[in-house]
């Protein structure tokens, strides 16, 4: 992955989610590249939340979604499909 790119997206996702930083005490972002996939990965770790910006440069593509945090560390699974609880009866 180009490292100026990647740059300009950490600095980007910095910028458009600081109020996760400056109002709710989420650690503040770290960059992470794959160049093997050609990612680039800016995440937010809250206490019990992390926040992450993917972009896949390939297809150009910015995605960001929500994980929960278990025992400090974020977990792969971010649940992008719906999800039936049977004691709610409501996809979340």
């Amino acid at each position: 992955m180009e490292k100026q790119l990647a740059n300009f997206f950490f600095d980007e996702a910095s910028r458009t989610f600081a109020a996760l930083v400056n109002e709710y005490s989420v650690a503040p972002p770290r960059l992470k590249i794959d160049d093997e996939i050609h990612f680039a990965f800016v995440t937010f770790m809250g206490k019990n939340l992390a926040f992450e910006c993917v972009l896949d440069e390939r297809a150009s593509d910015v995605t960001c979604k929500i994980a929960r945090i278990i025992n400090g560390r974020k977990t792969t699974y971010y649940g992008s499909r719906p999800q039936r609880y049977p004691s709610a009866g409501r996809a979340l």
